[in-house]
């Protein structure tokens, strides 16, 4: 599936961890999912998203959204997500299969 996502807030990865995070701890925003979903999960039992940052394109494919309590949410929705403040993005790596 091809699913853009435009982040805000400060994009760093973490050596030798197969993630990456977005800290957008300080603002108010959203993370704007778009795009066009199809069904991989066939494929490789998740959805598979393609991450932009400043029209580059990242590695990362799952996305979480962990919010102040510790709840962890899998962003697979293509409409806008609103994201409050104390939001933690992750972007996991997914393995790819052959």
């Amino acid at each position: 599936m091809n699913i853009k996502i435009e982040l805000a807030g400060s994009f760093r990865a973490k050596t030798g961890v197969a993630s990456v995070e977005i800290d957008i701890s300080n603002r108010s925003g959203r993370l704007t999912v778009s795009g066009v979903l199809e069904d991989l999960e066939k494929l490789y039992g998740h959805k598979n998203l393609n991450i932009f940052k400043n029209g580059k394109l990242q590695k990362g494919i799952l996305v979480y959204l962990k919010s102040p309590d510790g709840k962890s949410i899998l962003v697979t929705d293509p409409h806008s997500t609103t994201v409050e403040p104390g939001y933690t993005v992750t972007l996991a790596h997914a393995m790819e299969g052959g």
